[in-house]
């Protein structure tokens, strides 16, 4: 099992700017960063690849967000197992986020 994670997660970078292109294309103002982990080149078997969806006002439904999302990207082929975190922020909120950030889009 580790090794099949270590597998996937060894793609994020080609994952996350597949999710950055679905989610712009819903979202066209949003910005999409990297960070925590993979952002800080230490990826563990138990790390997963943290994604911000940064929006000037995000919805109060982010789970029907989330949703939206994750329907688009199953449709792209990215599995629902893929140690993917996705989070939607708000300028204020990212801000306040420490460590590296890296802008996909």
């Amino acid at each position: 099992m580790p090794e099949g994670r270590l597998k996937l997660l060894s793609k994020w970078r080609v994952i996350a700017a597949n999710v950055a292109t679905a989610i712009k294309k819903l979202y066209p103002n949003s910005e999409i960063y990297v960070f925590g982990g993979a952002a800080e080149n230490r990826l563990t078997v138990l790390s997963d690849i943290d994604i911000a969806v940064i929006l000037e006002d995000p919805p109060k439904d982010r789970a029907g967000m989330l949703a939206k999302i994750w329907e688009i990207l199953e449709a792209k082929g990215i599995p629902q197992y893929y140690p993917l975190e996705i989070h939607i922020l708000s300028k204020r909120e990212f801000e306040r986020l420490r460590g590296v950030k890296i802008k996909l889009a």
